[in-house]
Parts: structure tokens; sequence; C-alpha cells
């Protein structure tokens, strides 16, 4: 599961899907992340003490410079803020911790440089139960705040259906959620959704597109492979907003749904 980048229309970032279907291209989830990280060992290995602002300086400032040492910090503050003031991270932190989880910034939820040539932003890792920010491809607070809710939303549905990530269908409802509630289709995130006003459609449109350029760019699949898999499982999957009680778009929607289950295909 991964968040495309903003304004990508085609292949979305190829972060965090656990394998692929075909026995020959079969990959672990930590290899996949492997393929577009700078850092091939485990993120939050080094337990990031930079996440504290006045902690020394590490070895991030000795692998990449002063200037990429002051883009894991920033990425590091961004994501702390994101967890104590964003609507959406909060609840999504507090739904997640009454399943049994958590994720805390600088351990479960780490930043690390990805590769330039890669459409990523992010993902979550089912393996390692991490999450990954880019923290040179989300360089405003927005950014890393849409972001983090969108894996969040993955790591919700890891957590609460016990999500087969070798199961397509599992797969493409849960790329249709993350698209769905983390706000990647909002107003500002899909440019007035492209200059073409009609709210509803364009939103399903988004979270369509988004879900699909997800699954191809994180599986040996070709697009019309990937759009059979969102269309078999969409009128489900768009209509599941768990844990929120709707699309979260005002602070009436923060609250526990008494009526959503997730779904799951199997």
């Amino acid at each position: 599961m991964a968040a495309p980048m903003e304004g990508q229309s085609s292949k979305s970032s190829p972060a965090s899907l656990a394998c692929e279907n075909s026995d020959a291209s079969r990959k672990t989830t930590s290899a996949v992340m492997a393929e577009f990280m700078h850092e091939s060992h485990g993120a939050c290995d080094n337990k990031d003490t930079s996440s504290n602002p006045s902690s020394p300086v590490n070895a991030k400032e000795k692998q990449g410079g002063m200037y990429a040492w002051y883009q894991h910090k920033s990425c590091l503050r961004r994501a702390n803020f994101a967890s104590q003031h964003h609507p959406n991270v909060k609840f999504l932190l507090e739904a997640i911790d009454k399943l049994g989880s958590e994720f805390v910034i600088g351990r479960q939820v780490c930043c690390e440089r990805c590769t330039t040539d890669a459409n990523v932003s992010g993902g979550f890792d089912p393996v390692k139960n991490e999450i990954i920010l880019c923290e040179n491809r989300a360089p405003t607070q927005r950014l890393t705040s849409m972001l983090l809710t969108h894996e969040l939303v993955h790591a919700y549905d890891h957590h609460k259906a016990k999500v087969d990530w070798t199961d397509l269908k599992a797969v493409a409802c849960s790329e249709i959620r993350a698209a769905n509630l983390s706000g990647d289709c909002s107003f500002l995130s899909e440019k007035f959704y492209r200059w073409n006003i009609g709210a509803k459609h364009n939103h399903e449109a988004c979270v369509r597109r988004l879900a699909v350029s997800s699954i191809v760019a994180t599986r040996d699949l070709s697009k019309e492979e990937a759009e059979k898999a969102v269309d078999g499982v969409w009128a489900d999957c768009f209509h599941d907003y768990a844990p929120f009680a709707d699309i979260p778009h005002r602070a009436a929607d923060m609250r526990f749904s008494r009526f959503s289950k997730y779904y799951n295909p199997r």
C-alpha cells in the first residue's frame, strides 16, 4: 500500500505492498520497499534520536550532508505535529491503539530518503509494522499529514482485518479506502479535480485512478488487471469508511462508526 505523489496520474508510490501473485516475481514487502529507499536497513533500526529537535547531529548528517539531515529532522517534526494536532491522524492512531497496536513517531513511523527516480512518497510495511515517510517527497505539513493518514489507513486495515497482502482483492480494497479517506482526492490535492467541477463524480474518479495506479506500481500487473480488481470490490470498499463515520471532511465525521464493518473480500 502506498501513497501516490501529489500530481501523479499514472504510477503511484510503490512502497509497501507485500508480495506479487506471480511465483516468478514474488517479492517480500521489505525487498520492495528497499528498492526505493537509499538505505536498505530497517527504517526504524536507528530509533531516530533526531525525532527530538534538541538531539545531537546523528548519522543522517554524515550520510547526506546538512541539507539531508535537515530534511530528516523536518520530516520527523511534521510527522510528530500531525500525530498531535491533525484530526484524521489522531483519530486513526486512536483507532489502531484500540486494536492493540501503536505507531510512535521515530519508531514505527520513520522518515527515510527515497530514490529520486521513483514516484514514491511513502508506504506501509506490514512485515515490520512500520510506516515510511519519504523525507524528500513530502516537504510541507499538509502533504506529510495527508501521507501519514493514507498509510495509517493501510495500517488500520492490516490490524483490523488481518489482511492477506498477497490477495489482490484485499489489496485493491485497502487502496480504495486509503485514497478515499486520506484526503488524497481532496479539493486542494487534486488541483480542483484537474479543473473539472463535479465534486462527487470527480472524487470517485480520483479514488479509482489512485487505487489503480498504486496497484500497477506495486505489483506485476497491467492497468487492465488492476482496474478489474478495483472494480470488483468497489461498491463495498468505497463505501466502507471505518473507523470513521463518513469520509472525514469535518469534525462530525471524527467519531467511531457504530455500523461500518471492514470489508474482507475473502
